[in-house]
């Protein structure tokens, strides 16, 4: 049902339910004709008041004739426009005339080639054809909106003024024509049927025209531009840019929505940095830098204060839509040359960059920054406004390397040592700064690509970058590291893991007793692995740990841990076992159990000054000033030895107490003898000490002073040392060393 306001005047009537209109029809604020049938004839016209500004005169749901109008017609009177009947270019108080789901035709065969002007503010949804001859010229004006116009066998389209705005304009044989100062985005624009011109720039000197094509349509041949005075300096500096002429740029829009990509839930705190070479839209040689950053609201949404579609800085808001340009028109270059154009131009691309970073989230590689992207269609959707009417979702997965998830207490460590807090504190640094480096995490392992490595003890900080090198605090880190770069360790800092071609890992004993000697040696590969004192109050079961490097032990190598453990007049029994070096390392539980006969003996064996360990010899040297050496203070001597870092691997096992009065030397682990090197006779009291094999545990060289054993109860020991041998010395060459023996032992 058709309803009209005000759309009655001189020589208009309504016939059959469609309204004629043979006169010029000034309307004022607000008026609206809807669903009506409108034939325009003779000098008819639809004309809006010059003074309504923001207040539309709006033609919706209507089918609008255009019929016989006079010949001739002054170009400057138009058929719908103005009650001046002139365009409003460039000026923001320009009148509201505004068609909205509307068909107009303009069927006259007649009128030779006089053009028909269609002077109108906004067009949404509608269809503008002309038959016949082709006379029919729309110029829409300043602040123009355009919203899904379809634009047939017109003689031209012309927006006028500055800063219109188009979403679903198609020109179908009909011309794109600037010429007079003008700035028009286009949303889509798909050009039908055109001449080998079809986008005309024209204007002359102090004309400053941009066509801006938003996600154009394949249908828009880029080779076929039309420009004169693209670029011009300017003069009087009346232009901002400093230049002033005809240029196309082209681009995409992006309008994102950040989300989970589990739940689709919004994605707050996501930092999203703009990059490109642009300085000055009309110069072509500007350095890729930075141009905005944004963070997602709770919604998801960009907030920022760039503005990407005018290039500007402004208050910090929601921005819905990026505007990505991609190429620039450049009359400096001549790689296009259009039939009857003066001016040859080329297309210059934009170098750009877009960074999208989560600490939480796994890093897109098409959107990491240094990394050159490319679009090829809108992201989206965009209304007449420009700003975002359907967001496509951009979708966050977690980031599984992640261990720790508030980012604050990431900041807050004061070490880095293990892989899992040097990648979450890699990773916060790369969110917050530009220059900081993103690396990778695989279980134990950090990768650093091509970036020195610095592990130093005392750093001045948890992390920090140079540019080349990342340098960390930790005394130990744990963990594999691989690199192309060096890796350094300072101030003692130690790796348990891989770098580089080294391998180091952990080995570990338990239930230690506080104080032992512990020696880890290599049997595979015949080497020592760690000889150390263990720590811890005395009388304490403590732990002990360490590391080697592959060049120590490799996995499948057998690995033997010693432990010895004299502390005065206490010791606990050697003790001795085996494991297989692992690919995580090597680790063994100890079981010491107490020396009963030395405890029982009392003598510390450190104290003991009359005896000394003759390496490599494998014997013991006995100078006492009195003649006298006690066998107990022998074993004593012994057992103190075993916990130095050479007794540990030459003496180990090498003399079993039997009992309180019975050693014996266990010849098939040392070949231990006993010299006198003092300068008198020598007897060896208090207990018996022998070998094995019932050899002579003495040994004796030329000039050494004679030997003899008692040990007070001496009768239940001769015959096991007559049976030895008639000579009490190992070597029948020394008897004459030794002629004081024989009548001591009868």
């Amino acid at each position: 049902m058709s309803a009209t306001s005000g759309f009655t005047g001189a020589n208009t009537a309504r016939t059959g339910g469609v309204l004629f209109i043979g006169d010029a029809l000034n309307l004022g604020a607000s008026q609206l004709a809807s669903a009506e049938a409108i034939v325009i004839k003779s000098g008819g016209a639809i004309r809006a008041n010059d003074s309504i500004a923001g207040n539309e005169v709006i033609l919706r749901d209507c089918s609008i004739f255009i019929d016989g109008l006079d010949s001739p017609f002054s170009t400057i009177t138009a058929v719908l426009s103005y009650a001046s009947a002139s365009e409003k270019r460039s000026v923001s108080s320009a009148a509201d005339l505004t068609l909205d789901r509307c068909l107009v035709i303009q069927r006259e065969s007649a009128g030779g080639g006089v053009r028909r002007h269609y002077f109108i503010a906004n067009l949404y949804n509608t269809t503008l054809v002309c038959e016949g001859n082709k006379t029919a010229f729309l110029v829409t004006d300043f602040n123009a909106k355009i919203k899904d116009v379809y634009l047939k066998s017109l003689a031209g389209y012309q927006p006028a003024g500055a800063f219109s705005y188009a979403v679903g304009l198609t020109l179908d044989a009909t011309d794109f024509l600037f010429s007079n100062n003008g700035r028009l985005e286009t949303e889509g624009l798909t050009l039908l049927n055109q001449s080998t011109r079809p986008i005309q720039m024209v204007g002359g000197g102090g004309v400053f025209n941009s066509l801006y094509l938003w996600n154009r349509s394949a249908t828009v041949d880029s080779t076929k531009y039309f420009i004169t005075n693209a670029t011009l300096p300017a003069t009087g500096g009346i232009y901002t840019s400093g230049y002033k002429g005809e240029h196309i740029f082209e681009g995409y829009t992006a309008s994102w929505l950040f989300v989970d990509q589990a739940d689709s839930a919004p994605v707050e705190g996501v930092k999203v940095c703009y990059y490109d070479n642009i300085a000055n839209l009309y110069e072509y040689t500007a350095p890729l830098a930075k141009k905005a950053e944004y963070l997602t609201n709770a919604e998801g949404k960009l907030v920022g204060t760039w503005d990407t579609r005018l290039r500007t800085t402004g208050a910090s808001q929601v921005r819905e839509t990026m505007w990505l340009l991609t190429n620039r028109t450049n009359t400096n270059g001549s790689d296009y040359q259009v039939v009857g154009s003066p001016q040859s131009y080329s297309l210059h691309p934009t170098a750009k960059q877009i960074a999208v970073k989560s600490y939480l989230h796994a890093v897109n590689p098409a959107f990491q920054q240094g990394t050159a992207f490319e679009i090829t269609g809108k992201i989206g959707e965009v209304n007449e406004l420009f700003t975002a009417s359907t967001y496509q979702p951009y979708f966050l997965s977690l980031d599984e390397s992640i261990t720790e998830a508030n980012q604050a207490t990431v900041d807050a460590y004061t070490t880095l040592d293990t892989p899992e807090k040097l990648y979450d504190r890699a990773k916060s640094a790369w969110y917050d700064n530009e220059t900081y480096p993103l690396l990778t995490r695989s279980g134990n392992t950090v990768d650093l690509g091509s970036y020195n490595l610095t592990i130093d003890a005392a750093a001045a900080a948890a992390y920090a970058f140079n540019g080349s090198t990342i340098t960390i605090k930790a005394s130990q880190y744990v963990g594999n590291l691989t690199t192309s770069g060096t890796i350094t360790l300072a101030n003692g800092a130690q790796v348990l893991g891989s770098y580089g071609s080294t391998t180091v890992l952990p080995w570990s004993v338990t239930n230690v007793e506080a104080g032992s000697t512990l020696q880890l040696f290599n049997v595979t590969q015949g080497l020592e692995v760690e000889n150390l004192v263990v720590g811890g109050t005395a009388g304490a079961k403590v732990a002990a740990s360490g590391a080697y490097t592959n060049a120590e032990a490799e996995p499948g190598d057998t690995i033997r841990l010693r432990i010895t453990c004299q502390a005065g007049a206490m010791a606990m029994e050697p003790y001795e076992t085996f494991a297989v070096a692992s690919s995580v390392g090597t680790s063994f539980r100890a079981d010491q159990r107490p020396d009963a006969v030395y405890n029982a003996n009392g003598i510390d064996g450190s104290a003991v000054t009359t005896l000394t360990a003759d390496y490599p010899n494998v014997q013991i040297d006995i100078s006492d000033g009195d003649g006298v050496a006690d066998a107990r203070e022998l074993y004593a001597f012994y057992v103190f030895q075993s916990t130095t870092q050479t007794g540990i691997e030459e003496w180990f096992g090498a003399i079993t107490p039997i009992d309180l009065v019975n050693y014996r030397v266990n010849t098939a682990v040392v070949d231990l003898h006993l010299q006198n090197v003092g300068p008198i006779p020598l007897v060896i009291s208090g207990a018996r000490i022998y070998r094995d094999d019932n050899t002579s545990i003495l040994e004796a060289e030329p000039g050494d002073q004679p030997m003899t054993m008692d040990a007070g109860n001496l009768i239940q020991y001769i015959a096991p040392q007559i049976d030895g041998a008639i000579n009490a010395n190992a070597k029948i060459a020394k008897v004459a060393a030794n002629t004081e023996l024989i009548p001591a032992l009868l």
